[in-house]
């Protein structure tokens, strides 16, 4: 006899960002409004990774 195990738990995906977010936060690092990418993921409530 086999048992099914059926998980209600979603896998796991990456959060995608839009393209022009990404280059909003390479631009303030690069124009030194923000100290370092940790600053930017902060002010963003973004995750520093």
């Amino acid at each position: 006899m086999s048992t099914k195990v059926i998980s209600s738990v979603p896998p796991l995906t990456r959060k995608e960002y839009m393209p022009a977010l990404k280059a909003e936060c390479v631009c303030q690092v690069a124009a030194g409004v923000r100290q370092t990418e940790l600053d930017v993921a902060r002010a963003l409530s973004l995750s520093p990774s």
